[in-house]
């Protein structure tokens, strides 16, 4: 199943081929906290609507080191301190746009901007302390995301160990198009994933 939230008034759906089931939740959110959500019967043609960003989540939880190409690469960037694999950072959940949302440069700000292809997990209920046996009862789905980042400022904000303005500045986290359901994919280590910049 892939869940969308779609048009100015931000409505949630299913997507059937190039249709939109629109469903009776406000929200992917409120979908996933209620247990899943029913058709309303209507259904709204894919061409004739703006897909938006599928969740605002209440956090965003990055990790680095995720894919071995980029690790490597950013071992010869020159950091001031390491980036471990096992780091995380927060994203600022205002900084997320729809996916075809354009990216403000702002170039006050930044000369160097950067992007990276990444896999957001959906935690589809709360928990604390479980295994990763007990990991896959709590994914909700998968969505695409676009990792802005203003390496300039990175580098600045490295020198503490920690970074966090860099990616966290408004549009620099495109999100979607759509959350896919676990049932749809067996294997999230095994996916052919493509980004595009400026089509």
């Amino acid at each position: 199943m892939k869940l969308v939230t779609f048009g100015d008034d931000e409505r949630t759906g299913v997507l059937d081929g190039e249709e939109i089931v629109v469903l009776d939740v406000p929200t992917t959110r409120a979908y996933f906290e209620r247990g899943g959500g029913h058709e309303t019967g209507e259904r709204v043609p894919l061409t004739e609507t703006r897909l938006r960003a599928p969740i605002i989540p209440k956090k965003l939880i990055h990790t680095a080191g995720n894919f071995r190409e980029h690790e490597e690469e950013s071992k010869q960037v020159g950091w001031s301190h390491e980036i471990a694999p096992w780091i995380v950072f927060f994203q600022n959940v205002d900084a997320i746009v729809g996916p075809d949302d354009p990216v403000v440069y702002p170039e006050h700000l930044t000369e160097e901007l950067d992007y990276e292809l990444e896999l957001a997990v959906v935690i589809k209920r709360a928990g604390k302390w479980f295994s990763p046996e007990e990991a896959d009862d709590y994914i909700g789905g998968y969505v695409i995301f676009n990792d802005i980042t203003a390496r300039d400022i990175q580098r600045r904000e490295m020198r503490s160990g920690v970074f966090s303005f860099c990616k966290a500045i408004d549009t620099f986290c495109p999100l979607g198009p759509w959350i896919v359901t676990p049932d749809e994919i067996p294997n999230p280590h095994d996916l052919a994933m493509e980004l595009r910049v400026n089509g």
